[in-house]
């Protein structure tokens, strides 16, 4: 969707021309590194589509359950072990899972420290 201007330039990223999640996921996926999937719904329709692009792509991913969330020393060794420069965050929306937006930023931080 669209970024806010500033952000978008300092992290350089580029908004994708399509309005629907599915181009924009599979280009996610492709452009990355490695895709960490933040979700309590694992069998939604984007959580589906983002493992199925996952698996055609052959990328690593590590899924953190919003419930019951792995260490982020986990989550870090997993990005050491993988090569992990470009990461994705994939994962559930705040309006389908009231909470995990605050949870998400906050476990990045420590896993990034």
């Amino acid at each position: 969707g669209p970024l806010p201007r500033g952000i978008a330039t300092y992290y350089g990223m580029v908004e994708h021309e399509s309005d629907q999640y599915p181009p924009r996921t599979a280009e996610n996926v492709r452009a990355s590194d490695g895709t960490m999937r933040f979700a309590s719904r694992w069998n939604s329709p984007g959580e589906k589509l983002t493992k199925k692009i996952i698996d055609q792509y052959g990328r690593p991913y590590f899924d953190v359950d919003f419930l019951c969330p792995p260490s982020t020393l986990r989550a870090r060794a997993w990005l050491i072990r993988n090569h992990i420069e470009v990461l994705n965050v994939a994962g559930n929306s705040e309006a389908t899972c009231p909470g995990i937006r605050d949870f998400v930023i906050d476990y990045l931080k420590e896993v990034l420290a």
